[in-house]
């Protein structure tokens, strides 16, 4: 009869510790297609080329895409974190950058993205509640770079 009664609250405190909403905890990582990603220059509406695995560029020059990403923010969390999922034979830098709602700059973090790796930790910029925030790549010429996704946790 103790052990079941005992049993009987550790159960019952498991479970209220499960769905009781904390503050602390932190958002799930979102995932963002790269289709989500548009062309810097308003001339350039047929690049980047579009496919279903990402986005490539199949001009002869360089060419800039911007990517906003959809935030869920968590309380409390002054800090979010991007990684950038591509394929390229060429490198090229991406940039995400951070403001807040009523658009004061935040913090920018630029990193090279080699063409050795796959997957690109951008790392982390200041956050607040009604933050936004974007990546913005200079993909390769010549179809050398791909931007496949962008995990971004906020």
């Amino acid at each position: 009869m103790k052990t079941s009664i005992t049993l009987g609250l550790t159960l019952a405190a498991s479970l209220a510790a499960v769905l009781v909403p904390s503050s602390n905890v932190l958002a799930a990582p979102a995932i963002h297609n790269a289709s989500i990603c548009q062309h810097w220059n308003p001339g350039e509406a047929n690049l980047p080329i579009y496919y279903a695995d990402g986005i490539r560029n199949s001009s002869t020059s360089a060419k800039t895409v911007v990517c906003p990403l959809a935030v869920t923010h968590t309380s409390g969390q002054s800090t979010g974190y991007v990684y950038v999922d591509h394929n390229n034979t060429v490198g090229f830098y991406c940039t995400l950058y951070s403001y807040s709602y009523s658009d004061v700059y935040l913090g920018s973090k630029t990193v090279w993205m080699p063409p050795t790796t796959k997957f690109t930790y951008i790392g982390t910029v200041p956050a607040n509640t009604y933050s936004n925030h974007s990546v913005v790549c200079t993909l390769p010429a010549s179809y050398g770079g791909k931007v496949v996704a962008i995990e971004s946790n906020f």
